[in-house]
């Protein structure tokens, strides 16, 4: 087994849909639509999972259109080099994009530790722009960590760079992203959905 094999172990890393050069005017779209969820969230509650022995799930009140940003992956962004073994020690919260960054949604434990020092190291005057409730569930726009995996799922993540100075459930490892180019991961309605469980597909990301 390779040592990476062990540190995100098969079937526990969930990974994205890329953001090509023929969907940047869907990224942009995206990006709309989260400046919208900011002011006007989807009614999202957390509640005993459908799936036995799951424990929490995420569902919607009311009705999402297929194609709509429904929430965020929130957490700690960390660059492929950056050191992210012992937070990823039995953290089923990682999420890994194309590109080799990495997620780290954990809310409690040494994740969390983590994601407050970056927090309060982020600077006074755009702190602001970080959010932090996330972690106690009270920020419906960073509840993408709490959905479950179904082979019937009806949404899916994708990565979003996003480029306008506007509220995100993510602070960054390194020090060189800035309030005018971060990364987060969306979720996204593959179908309408109306009052159910929302879920997602968890990838293999190992072969």
């Amino acid at each position: 087994m390779k040592l990476f094999d062990r540190v995100f172990p098969r079937r526990l890393i969930k990974k994205t849909v890329p953001v090509e050069v023929s969907s940047l005017v869907d990224s942009v779209e995206l990006e709309s639509q989260l400046k919208q969820r900011l002011l006007d969230p989807y009614d999202l509650n957390i509640r005993q999972s459908t799936i036995a022995g799951a424990g929490n799930g995420l569902f919607v009140n009311g009705h999402i259109q297929k194609d709509s940003l429904i929430t965020l992956y929130p957490g700690t962004v960390y660059d492929a080099f950056e050191p992210a073994l012992f937070v990823s020690l039995n953290n089923h919260y990682i999420l890994r994009c194309y590109d080799g960054l990495l997620l780290d949604a954990k809310p409690y434990g040494l994740s969390k530790l983590v994601y407050k020092s970056l927090f309060r190291r982020v600077d006074f005057y755009e702190r602001h722009y970080y959010d932090i409730q996330w972690l106690s569930n009270k920020n419906p726009v960073g509840l993408g960590h709490l959905i479950n995996h179904h082979t019937e799922n009806n949404c899916r993540y994708q990565e979003l760079n996003i480029r306008s100075p506007i509220v995100l459930p993510n602070v960054y490892y390194a020090t060189d992203w800035t309030i005018d180019l971060r990364r987060t991961v969306g979720i996204v309605a593959t179908r309408d959905i109306e009052n159910e469980e929302l879920f997602t597909s968890y990838h293999e990301l190992v072969s």
